[in-house]
């Protein structure tokens, strides 16, 4: 929400019972009032702090315990969020030294206070519903890996991971789902199945343990991923050292050979890295960094493939970060085999340059791009990209070059023929193509700004029919759909209006579609 938005917010019962329902008007000068607020705020003298409970709104500002966020909620003896830094368990301190950030980024504040992050985690209603869900069943959970990791950064939340014991994870992502309005899904075999719930906008995927689910840590690829908030109790669960790598923004492995068990985690090294500000690689991980690389192409090409989406959905200047970390530690090669050193490094720039809005499927066609259509198509084949994806990268990686000073029936071509990738088309060619790529570009935007062009442009309405057409060419099958793909194209880009002139651009094209039509049937 704007803070600009937001004047002040009624405090009276009838408001409350709009926030409770997650409706926000604020209250607006001239009377008026503005729907669809979906967040709450607290009003504090020099920030807006986002809230989950309208009852936070309600007495003195600060943090309630965990006990009092939802009244009446069946809750635990010991249900009582309480982080001690002091701990057997947590022995190291929040308030340590900051190493400096890295360039790319702004400089990064200090941690929140470990309490209120925490405190702000319980609170979110995934974690909400967890807690009733294990007073329900009877079944202990861990919040851990990035849920917790973020919190204690200040950092936006993300989707929450739970562990629990094996013997209980069906009662109780059973009990969670009813609460949310939804069934458990069973994703994956033993001993690694998830329960995926969804729960509304958000979902929670529950992990099967056996054993103590704070003994699953110890499994997570870095130490600052291997935090975990453990309810009933709310107590914080970090493996030794975690929180200084925490302060220190440093990936840090919890014990020799994590990365060789599984080298799919050097790819998302450089996608943490990429995407947490200031966050540096510990020298003493990059050895073995390096020789879990030269095997990340033993790894099975689907999860290579949706690692190397999770990247690019980073969006392109992290990803154009973490890909040339990539590069650089020799893992990139099995991300995009068979495409040479110098096509990738070319790639990397073309994704750095797309624009914010890019997707992913348009980010690895460009990334695949400098190497041609052939190797593109092979690459693709290799690491079994669904079809779409396939025909997408086939049709912008073969678009001829536009012509130095393109015009409005280049840029109608581009769209037509791009179909129904024209869109993708043009943002592709706006940064594979130089200067000439970006005025065709340019040219299309200016036509698809009109509400509706596109339509028109690819189904144009045409003054005679088909079957008018098969009878004045005397022709069917291959040749008719020749002569009225090239009258479509006349007809959008306004070479033609009206009924006599199409019949006279059909009587010069006639034999035109003929041989057209002869060649492509010789050829199939």
């Amino acid at each position: 929400m704007p803070v600009r938005g937001l004047r002040r917010v009624r405090a009276d019962e009838g408001a409350l019972s709009g926030l409770a329902r997650r409706q926000v008007r604020p209250q607006r000068r001239r009377g008026r009032s503005r729907k669809g607020w979906k967040e709450l705020v607290r009003h504090a003298p020099k920030c807006l702090e986002m809230v989950d409970d309208p009852r936070q709104l309600i007495g003195e500002p600060g943090i309630l315990p965990v006990d009092e966020i939802e009244r009446g909620e069946p809750r635990h003896a010991a249900d009582e969020l309480a982080v001690d830094l002091h701990a057997v368990e947590y022995s190291q301190r929040l308030d340590g030294p900051l190493g400096p950030p890295l360039p790319s980024f702004p400089v990064v504040s200090t941690l929140p206070d470990a309490r209120s992050a925490l405190g702000r985690l319980a609170r979110r209603r995934p974690v909400r519903l967890a807690r009733k869900a294990s007073a329900a069943s009877g079944v202990p959970f861990l919040v851990v890996g990035g849920a917790v990791r973020d919190a204690l950064l200040g950092l936006a939340a993300g989707d929450v991971d739970l562990v629990v014991p094996r013997e209980g994870a069906v009662p109780f992502a059973n009990a969670l789902a009813r609460l949310g309005g939804s069934r458990a899904l069973a994703i994956g075999q033993a001993p690694r199945r998830i329960l995926h719930v969804p729960l509304g906008a958000s979902s929670v995927d529950v992990w099967e343990t056996d054993g103590d689910p704070a003994d699953d840590l110890l499994r997570r690829d870095f130490t600052v991923n291997a935090l975990g908030l453990a309810f009933p109790g709310g107590r914080l669960v970090a493996p030794d050292g975690a929180l200084d790598d925490l302060v220190a923004r440093r990936l840090r492995l919890p014990r020799a050979g994590v990365l060789l068990e599984d080298p799919l985690r050097v790819v998302r090294a450089a996608r943490f890295l990429a995407r947490l500000p200031g966050f540096r690689l510990d020298p003493a991980a990059l050895p073995e960094l390096r020789r879990a690389a030269r095997r990340l192409g033993n790894v099975a090409p689907e999860r290579r493939l949706s690692e190397l989406d999770a990247i690019l959905a980073a969006g392109p200047l992290s990803a154009a970060l973490a890909l040339a970390r990539l590069e650089a530690w020799g893992a990139l090669e099995a991300l995009l085999p068979g495409i040479p050193q110098g096509a990738r490094r070319r790639g990397i720039r073309l994704v750095g340059a797309a624009g914010a809005d890019a997707s992913a499927p348009l980010l690895r066609t460009l990334l695949l791009s400098p190497a041609g259509p052939a190797p593109a198509a092979a690459a693709l084949e290799t690491l079994r990209a669904s079809r779409r994806d396939r025909r997408l990268a086939e049709t912008l990686v073969g678009l001829p070059r536009p012509p130095r000073a393109p015009g409005r029936n280049d840029a109608v071509l581009l769209l037509r023929r791009s179909a129904p990738f024209s869109r993708e088309a043009v943002a592709f060619l706006a940064v594979a193509q130089g200067a000439a790529g970006r005025a065709v570009a340019l040219e299309a935007e200016r036509l698809l700004a009109v509400r509706g062009a596109l339509p028109r442009l690819l189904r144009p309405r045409r003054p005679v029919d088909a079957l008018d057409v098969a009878d004045f060419l005397g022709v069917s099958g291959s040749a008719l759909g020749v002569a009225l793909a090239r009258l479509d194209e006349a007809l959008a880009t306004g070479a033609i209006r009206g009924r006599r002139e199409a019949l006279a651009f059909l009587a010069g094209t006639g034999s035109a579609a003929r041989r057209r039509a002869g060649s492509v049937t010789r050829s199939v």
